[in-house]
């Protein structure tokens, strides 16, 4: 808990304290009063702090590119468009070095990864920075894919319009707040050996985990294009669940 939350949690305590003692002996709080409260004021605050987080990785890169794919990403609990973000993440990827990896996802677990996944990075991070290089991390969860019920056939002199069937529905397999979560503590893993990439390139820009409306992961198809950011062998040999990430090093004007 950082020094800002424990400032707001010992005031939330003065304030209960005070408004016990206001109502007399005969009226308190319960704990479950109180543990709904707290909750309530926690996710009041994480939302302030991922609306900060957010605001700084837009001051601290105007780039427009990345500023445009951000902008696609939305923030979390929202629902970006498939058909919007896939150019964004196709001119990312032709714009900025990156890395791209899949990697199991072990409940309770710090996502961790292989030697040769390790040297990838390490040669992305030791490629030509400048001081406005930035670190973007962006993570895609494996999905599993639910049925739909099909129409009822018609037959083939049917006059009737062909009605082509639903999209299918996909849930994530890790949600987006836990893929947020393992981001920001894989990209903290950065700072220590073998990569020492410096804590104002790690943590200038919010992590992303696009949540979208239909197949999320296709987009990773759109960066598995170019030959060397295909599956490698190892990574084809992985079950579900997983996620998928892209590191990109961004160029901030």
């Amino acid at each position: 808990m950082s020094l800002i939350k424990h400032q707001r949690f010992a005031v939330t305590l003065i304030v209960l304290h005070v408004i016990a003692q206001s109502i007399g002996c005969d009226m308190y709080i319960t704990k479950i009063e109180f543990r709904e409260y707290i909750e309530r004021q926690k996710a009041r605050d994480d939302n302030q702090d991922s609306t900060i987080e957010d605001t700084a990785s837009k001051l601290t890169c105007n780039n427009h590119t990345v500023q445009e794919f951000l902008a696609k990403c939305k923030d979390t609990g929202s629902v970006c468009n498939a058909t919007e973000i896939g150019p964004a993440v196709k001119v990312m990827r032709d714009d900025f070095p990156h890395r791209v990896l899949r990697i199991p996802y072990i409940l309770g677990e710090t996502l961790s990864v292989t030697e040769s996944q390790k040297a990838g990075l390490v040669s992305l991070f030791s490629g030509r920075t400048l001081p406005s290089t930035k670190l973007l991390i962006v993570g895609i969860s494996s999905h599993e894919t639910l049925t739909t019920t099909a129409g009822p056939r018609t037959s083939k002199n049917s006059k009737r319009p062909k009605v082509n069937p639903p999209a299918l529905a996909l849930r994530g397999d890790v949600s987006q707040d836990e893929v947020l979560n393992q981001l920001r503590r894989f990209r903290n893993s950065f700072l220590y050996e073998p990569y020492k990439v410096t804590s104002k390139m790690i943590t200038a820009i919010k992590p992303q985990a696009p949540s979208c409306d239909r197949k999320a992961d296709g987009l990773i198809d759109y960066v598995r294009e170019l030959k060397d950011d295909q599956l490698s062998e190892e990574e084809k040999k992985l079950n579900r669940p997983w996620i998928d990430l892209i590191v990109f090093m961004v160029d901030c004007q």
